[in-house]
C-alpha cells in the first residue's frame, strides 16, 4: 500500500542497467571546448554525438556505453579533460500485474523499474495473495520467482529484477499461512513455504521476547 512510487531519476543508474530505444542520454564535455548534448537512442539503437558519429548501444549495459562514449568522445574532443554520461529521460516498458493484487492489469512504466515498482503501481497484495511467491514471465517462460520476504525482511534486494517490455507479474494465492502470537519480537501473520519450519517462523519475528516462558509454547 506504499504510494511512494520510484522517482528513478532520485538515485543513480545502476552500472548494469540495459540500454534501450528511447533513452535520452546527457553528455557533457569539460575541458577547452565545453559543450553538452542531450541525445536519444534511436529506433536502429544507435547515438549520434556531433563530430564523434554513430554508436551503436542497444543492448549495453549503461557501464559499458559510459567507457564506450567516453573513450570516442575523447577522440574528436582531444582538449576534453572529462567526459560525463548520464541518463536525462528514460523510455517507458508497458507491463501486466495479473493475480491477487488491488488493481491488476496494464501499466506503463520507466524501464528503470523492478518487480517491487510494479507491484506498488499495483495497489499491493491482497490478504490472500503470497509474498513468497511472486512469477516473473517473460517470452512465454517462468524466469524469475521472486519473494518479498528476501526484500522487507531482510533487505536483500538481489532478486527484485529490473522490467522488460511485455513482462508479466502473477501474484500467486498464499499456500502457508501461520498466525504468531504472544511474547515474541513482532507477532503478525507469516507466510512460510513448503521447507521452512518453526525455527524459520520465529526468525522472521525477530526471536523472543524477553519475558518468553520457552518452556511454554
Amino acid at each position: 500500500k506504499n504510494k511512494n512510487n520510484l522517482n528513478p531519476y532520485s538515485i543513480p543508474t545502476p552500472k548494469n542497467y540495459i540500454l534501450n530505444h528511447g533513452d535520452k542520454l546527457s553528455i557533457n564535455i569539460f575541458g577547452g571546448q565545453s559543450q553538452e548534448f542531450t541525445l536519444s537512442i534511436n529506433n536502429h539503437g544507435n547515438v549520434v554525438i556531433p563530430n564523434v558519429g554513430e554508436l551503436k548501444l542497444i543492448g549495453m549495459s549503461f557501464h559499458k556505453a559510459k567507457e564506450l562514449i567516453a573513450q570516442e568522445t575523447r577522440k574528436a574532443y582531444p582538449n576534453a579533460t572529462d567526459v560525463l554520461v548520464d541518463i536525462s529521460e528514460f523510455t517507458s516498458i508497458q507491463v501486466t500485474v495479473s493475480g491477487l493484487v488491488s488493481s491488476p492489469g496494464l501499466y506503463n512504466l520507466s524501464s528503470f523499474s523492478t518487480i517491487k515498482d510494479a507491484l506498488i503501481n499495483s495497489g499491493g497484495i491482497l490478504d490472500s495473495g503470497s509474498y513468497r511467491s511472486i512469477l516473473l514471465k517473460r517470452d512465454g517462460k517462468i524466469i524469475k520467482t521472486f519473494d518479498l520476504y528476501n526484500l522487507i525482511r531482510y533487505g536483500n534486494s538481489s532478486s527484485d529484477l529490473v522490467l522488460k517490455n511485455g513482462d508479466i507479474i502473477i501474484v500467486s494465492p498464499m499456500q502457508k499461512e501461520v498466525s504468531l502470537k504472544g511474547k515474541v519480537n513482532n507477532p503478525a501473520i507469516y507466510e512460510l513455504d513448503n521447507k521452512e519450519n518453526f525455527k524459520d517462523l520465529l526468525s522472521f519475528a525477530s526471536g523472543l521476547d524477553a519475558k518468553a516462558n520457552t518452556n511454554a509454547i
